[in-house]
């Protein structure tokens, strides 16, 4: 504008410009968007395009360009719409104009003005207590098409955004009162540079607020995988409840079941064995005739093999031994009544508590209902669903209940055990040689359905909704951190350079060349450190408040099973760990490109920059 350049002139170079580069990422974008698609593919997906029998040439038709080039285009128009309105407003200005604004900004910023950070927040509350209401997954399976809300896509992000503006509005506070502590002291560096970031925010801010946003983002990224992992590991084990569960179809009578359970324990890899006792029960009419899942185990064989591999600490207040422990040790004491443990559900139904005495009826059983007493109330036990059975589930000791059905059914095969639950070894020869085994005596064994934990969780593995998502989780997180490291390496460069007159200024006034250098590194770190904590604290709050709502499985559809087991909030910290530690080495080295620049500019060249 100093040399005569019109408003409309420098809007129309810098349009054109960003036009240019509107056009190149429109053009470029999709075929990066479809190669990054079929890497995802090819690295988290492998078993799910074999099993489809897919071969190269057709997943690559699946992967287009052309699936992506409307939301390139949008993308291309966005970015342009935003340069052409920046370079509007600084266009406005003439060179005085905006040398005073960058000694001190005139005016905050529209947002800040505005409120808009507030706003925000607020609009995520109400977010989040609809998500409260309608969020959870069982609660939108029952609504159906009416519980698909916005909010739920809008309301993670909003939080992101208006915590990063918030975060914002709390810098040049932090700043302003870090200097006047900085003031008691006796250096001056510290002071200016804390002096400086409160006076003009705005020049921090845009790299504040990268950092937060990339530091928030791929912290939840990080955590949402490993969380996400977990899960799926959880609900498999949970589903299958041991390394290998056989159904035994029709039941074997209890008197053979030593020499069952004694053949199976001879075969190879075959470390123990474990008898249960499916059925079903339902409670009296006065309570509403409910249907409740029967599970007979055998206490003193059932924790060695299902504890360390289906059981979690918050199934139940108490740990697996110690529940098998007490009901041995109640097994047939006295004979008026069945020491039993229920589910939360159960308890809720008929009112119960430990100690409460209350009566079934059993399917097996056509005349009485047995009297049982609430021995524990656990959450949760390995293969039995709350909401699988309106009543719930109630396990019994299997001898207990064998006795029951024995005593009041008149067939003489009833009572006996009709799963098998086996701890494998873990070494695959010999697990072959198992399979083969039961294979061969399938007929002999009564084996119905077979399930193995290594095969589940291969499945789980080889599912596209995990697979996929852990893949799109970590290319997430990676782009983050890849957007803090060149937002920090081209700031550290940009600050240096737009400071050259303002450094000389200081050198002219007696600072010394290191003490300048300190200065810009202080100004550095500073953002740097806002960011670092700014994000770290918006990203676990981002996930603390997101992650109930998350969807952690693909089993929606049996609407029992999901969020069971309770999905856990877990931390992945060896990937936090290589994530903050790029972060660290890319300040580092940013730190060093700025000292660098300002220890070599000299004073002559920096006070004729910008001169006309």
């Amino acid at each position: 504008k100093s040399r005569g350049t019109s408003s409309v002139q420098l809007l129309g170079i810098f349009s054109s410009q960003s036009a240019l580069l509107g056009l190149l990422a429109a053009l470029v974008g999709p075929f990066l968007a479809a190669g990054l698609a079929l890497l995802l593919i090819r690295w988290f997906l492998p078993g799910a395009v074999a099993a489809s029998g897919l071969s190269a040439r057709e997943v690559a038709a699946v992967a287009t360009p052309g699936l992506v080039v409307g939301p390139a285009l949008v993308g291309a128009v966005l970015g342009v719409a935003v340069v052409a309105l920046a370079a509007l407003a600084a266009a406005r200005r003439d060179v005085l104009a905006f040398r005073r604004e960058l000694a001190r900004p005139g005016r905050a910023p529209l947002w800040r003005r505005a409120y808009l950070d507030v706003g925000l927040a607020l609009l995520c509350v109400v977010g989040y207590v609809e998500l409260g209401q309608f969020g959870g997954t069982a609660t939108r399976l029952a609504l159906g098409a009416q519980a698909n809300s916005p909010l739920l896509l809008l309301t993670p992000a909003l939080l992101l955004l208006a915590g990063g503006l918030l975060l914002l509005r709390l810098i040049p506070l932090l700043a302003g009162g870090g200097a006047r502590l900085a003031s008691r002291g006796r250096g001056l560096v510290l002071v200016l540079a804390l002096a400086q970031i409160a006076r003009t925010p705005a020049r921090y801010g845009r790299m504040a607020l990268l950092l937060v946003l990339a530091v928030g983002l791929g912290l939840f990224a990080l955590t949402f995988e490993a969380s996400l992992g977990r899960n799926v590991h959880d609900r498999t084990t949970y589903a299958a409840g041991a390394d290998l569960r056989l159904t035994v179809n029709p039941q074997v009578p209890a008197y053979q079941m030593g020499a069952y359970l004694s053949h199976l324990e001879n075969m190879r890899g075959v470390q123990a064995a474990t008898p249960l006792l499916r059925t079903s029960g339902s409670t009296s009419d006065n309570v509403g005739n409910l249907a409740v899942n029967m599970l007979g185990v055998d206490a003193p064989t059932f924790a060695g093999v299902a504890d360390a591999v289906s059981w979690r600490a918050d199934y139940a207040e108490q740990t697996l031994p110690n529940l098998m422990t007490q009901l041995q040790a109640h097994q047939g004491q006295p004979t008026t009544y069945i020491w039993a443990i229920v589910s939360d559900t159960l308890a809720q139904q008929l009112r119960l508590r430990v100690g409460y005495r209350f009566q079934l009826t059993v399917n097996d059983v056509p005349f009485g209902a047995p009297t049982f007493v609430v021995g524990a109330i656990v959450h949760d036990f390995p293969t039995l669903y709350p909401e699988g059975a309106p009543g719930g589930f109630i396990v019994l000791d299997l001898h207990d209940l064998q006795s029951v059905i024995a005593t009041n059914s008149v067939s003489s095969l009833s009572g006996g055990f009709n799963e098998v639950w086996l701890r494998t070894a873990s070494n695959g020869a010999q697990q072959q040689a198992l399979t083969r085994d039961l294979n061969s005596e399938q007929y002999n064994l009564s084996l119905g359905s077979t399930v193995r934990l290594q095969d589940e969780l291969r499945q789980a593995a080889a599912n596209p909704t995990n697979g996929g998502m852990s893949g799109l989780l970590l290319i997430g997180a990676l782009t983050a951190l890849l957007l803090a490291v060149l937002g920090s390496l081209v700031q550290a460069v940009l600050a240096a350079r737009q400071r050259t007159t303002q450094f000389a200024i200081f050198r002219t006034l007696g600072m010394a060349g290191g003490q300048v250098t300190r200065l810009l590194l202080a100004e550095q770190a500073a953002v740097y450190l806002f960011g670092l904590l700014g994000g770290t604290l918006l990203g676990l709050v981002l996930m603390s408040a997101t992650w109930p709502y998350l969807t952690f499985s693909d089993s929606a559809v049996d609407p029992a099973r999901v969020g069971v087991p309770p999905y856990v909030l877990v931390v992945n910290w060896p990937g936090v760990g290589l994530f903050y530690g790029a972060l660290l080495a890319a300040f580092l080295l940013a730190l060093l490109i700025a000292a660098r620049y300002a220890a070599t500019i000299g004073l002559g060249q920096a006070l004729r920059l910008g001169e006309d």
